[in-house]
């Protein structure tokens, strides 16, 4: 019977360089989803969150879905043509989660080209903690990859990065898209699945690849992960070139600044899930003015004004922050996404 292997990470927590792994990409017992894929948030938004759907619906979906993410990259590997009518098969049949993502994966393993994957033992995908299905955790034929990043560093690779995307203002706005508040909650639930003693037990904790290292380093960081998992899946080291993973880094600057005192407080206290002190919270929240001031780009009257809503949603969040049902529908607002991520259930 074939095996699920899910990554798990938090976000900026090194699948990349799980998926990238030798040990991963040639080995014939081994089936790899080509790209990072939050599967289970997909199901539930091509569902509407209903448990099962019919065949027809969810072919559609994550056809399109696959397809636009891997055809003008990948169109050279994958035969399209033969996934496509490989899915519509069982229109007409209704799938959960699981037994459709059997399906979709087996479809996909037999669209390669070249080196049509068949028998494989385990599948991996990189679903990330955010995207996977969290109701699973207890299932025995399951199995977890999780690197050792500390959260706290994930974090602040995170920020750099939303820095970019999101932009500085609206990183600190708790209405804004993929803000800071957005990923302290989101850390905060990680934290909490993470820490749970059946979790422990079932997962393989590999060394995280930091691209700071030199390549001594970080081959030997390799070659301890590639002997860890042929070890823990009990597979032999071989050469059978099948498998291949597509990341497309759009974001290749990055804003590299220092973390406000505010910042500080919430990410080393409130992902820890301990209480907020409203002394000191609002005490490094008015010596956070300054960081916000300095680096806020715009004259003083729109400064004011950015500063000023800033504050507002730190207070505002300080004040919801435990009412779970308010805190869900101010994120969602601008994070549809969370309407499907079972995380956040």
């Amino acid at each position: 019977m074939k095996k699920f292997i899910f990554i798990l990470n938090f976000p900026r927590g090194g699948g990349k360089s799980i998926s990238k792994l030798k040990a991963v990409n040639l080995n014939k017992d081994i089936y790899l989803w080509p790209y990072e894929f939050f599967y289970f948030n997909l199901f539930n938004e091509a569902t509407n969150n209903k448990k099962r759907e019919k065949g027809i619906i969810l072919n559609k979906f994550f056809y399109k879905e696959i397809k636009n993410r891997l055809y003008k990259s990948q169109n050279k590997k994958i035969d399209f043509l033969f996934f496509k009518k490989k899915l519509h098969k069982l229109d007409h049949k209704y799938f959960d989660n699981l037994n459709y993502l059997k399906f979709l994966t087996d479809s996909l393993a037999l669209s390669y080209k070249n080196n049509k994957s068949e028998n494989f033992k385990y599948c991996i995908l990189n679903t990330t903690a955010r995207g996977f299905d969290w109701s699973y955790k207890k299932k025995n034929s399951f199995i977890f990859f999780v690197t050792d990043r500390k959260f706290s560093d994930c974090f602040v690779s995170l920020r750099k990065k939303n820095f970019v995307t999101t932009g500085f203002k609206n990183f600190f706005l708790l209405d804004a898209k993929k803000s800071l508040f957005y990923w302290l909650e989101t850390f905060r639930r990680i934290q909490i699945e993470y820490k749970k003693r059946y979790f422990e037990k079932k997962v393989l904790r590999l060394k995280f690849e930091d691209l700071k290292y030199n390549n001594k380093v970080r081959n030997e960081i390799n070659d301890t992960n590639t002997k860890k998992i042929l070890n823990y899946l009990r597979l032999k080291k071989n050469n059978y070139e099948k498998n291949f993973y597509y990341h497309h880094n759009k974001i290749d600057k990055r804003v590299d600044l220092a973390n406000s005192p505010i910042e500080k407080y919430l990410v080393n206290n409130y992902i820890n899930s301990k209480k907020l002190n409203f002394f000191i919270y609002f005490f490094k929240l008015i010596i956070s003015v300054k960081f916000l001031f300095i680096n806020i780009e715009h004259n003083n009257i729109k400064k004011f004004f950015y500063i000023s809503k800033i504050i507002f949603s730190f207070i505002y969040f300080y004040f919801i922050k435990y009412k779970k049902e308010k805190l869900f529908n101010t994120l969602r607002s601008a994070n549809k996404n969370i309407t499907y991520m079972s995380l956040w259930r």
